[in-house]
């Protein structure tokens, strides 16, 4: 797989969806407005050849672009925030 090259943004939107925030909650924190942020989304994978927002996201795993480790990008609130979305994903995908 090729290594493209994402801008900060692009990086950043990427990393907040890998930790489990919404589009919106994402616009919050960065204080952009969501459709800003589907932009980003859209442009990051286009460059990264993905069909999803999911799939770019593995995609810049993969790579090395994006962190499962988010240090120094979230908050330790955030951190907690994005740990307990994780663990209910997990129970939703149980049940």
């Amino acid at each position: 797989m090729v290594k493209v090259t994402l801008s900060k943004r692009e990086h950043e939107v990427l990393a907040y969806l890998a930790a489990g925030f919404t589009q919106q909650e994402i616009g919050e924190k960065l204080g952009l407005s969501k459709s800003t942020i589907s932009g980003y989304c859209q442009r990051a994978a286009a460059k990264l050849g993905a069909r999803t927002y999911v799939q770019a996201v593995v995609r810049a795993v993969q790579t090395g672009q994006v962190s499962t480790k988010l240090d120094g990008l979230l908050s330790v609130r955030d951190a907690v925030k994005a740990e307990a979305r994780k663990a209910d994903a997990r129970r939703r995908l149980i049940k």
